[in-house]
């Protein structure tokens, strides 16, 4: 580009790589028993979340691009649809929002992501 006093700038170049799907894992989760609405957390390392999805019907969501590691899955049951976990009201006799982990045949709560592996998962909340 030339401005007004007739400077041109300079060449510019710039690598970046974008998420290789070959050093990641996908999680493909089919929910049922969803009502009202599910807020489905993939937790890492110490329980932080990776990724959230906002379920609102039954059906299958994809959590992509994981690194490889250990992960959770964590259901919150979200009864007044604003997208995240609420504390229940003793004055009032409110409950708190139930959250639901998944667990495995074998009762394990972790899965094991590898690279380049794609995962297929159902979890029934009614359980």
């Amino acid at each position: 580009f030339v401005n007004l006093d007739g400077v041109a700038n300079d060449t510019v170049s710039f690598n970046f790589r974008g998420a290789n799907p070959e050093m990641s894992g996908i999680i493909n989760l089919t929910i049922q028993g969803v009502t009202p609405n599910v807020v489905a957390h993939l937790l890492g390392g110490k329980d932080e979340i990776v990724d959230q999805k906002t379920v609102e019907v039954d059906g299958t969501i994809s959590f992509k691009y994981i690194k490889p590691g250990k992960y959770k899955l964590r259901f919150i049951v979200d009864e007044n649809l604003n997208g995240k976990w609420d504390t229940g009201l003793y004055l009032e006799g409110k409950q708190p929002e139930r959250v639901i982990f998944y667990k495995d045949a074998t009762n394990n709560q972790e899965i094991q992501v590898r690279a380049n592996w794609e995962y297929d998962i159902s979890f029934n909340l009614k359980r």
